[in-house]
């Protein structure tokens, strides 16, 4: 993946990555069964989150395993995270 300087990114970590100005670019290479936009500012990999639990009254908080950062799911996003799941 080429970036220019001013918005060069990479994916440091397979669980989860944040750097919201790349999503266009980042989502094309992604293939969909693994990796999942659970908020507008994460992309994570389903194959290691560790647990979801509630966070605030519409949000959810992802942990992975192996990985200690955290992302921030949307109460939506959680319910469509269970169908892909259950599929």
């Amino acid at each position: 993946m080429k970036r220019s300087a001013k918005n060069a990114s990479s994916i440091q970590n397979p669980a989860a990555t944040k750097h919201p100005s790349s999503f266009p670019f980042l989502s094309k290479g992604l293939t969909a069964p693994v990796f999942f936009r659970c908020h507008k500012s994460y992309i994570i990999n389903i194959n290691r989150v560790e647990k979801v639990l509630p966070y605030a009254d519409r949000a959810y908080e992802v942990t992975f395993r192996n990985y200690p950062a955290k992302a921030t799911m949307r109460r939506e996003k959680f319910e469509e995270l269970c169908l892909m799941i259950q599929k």
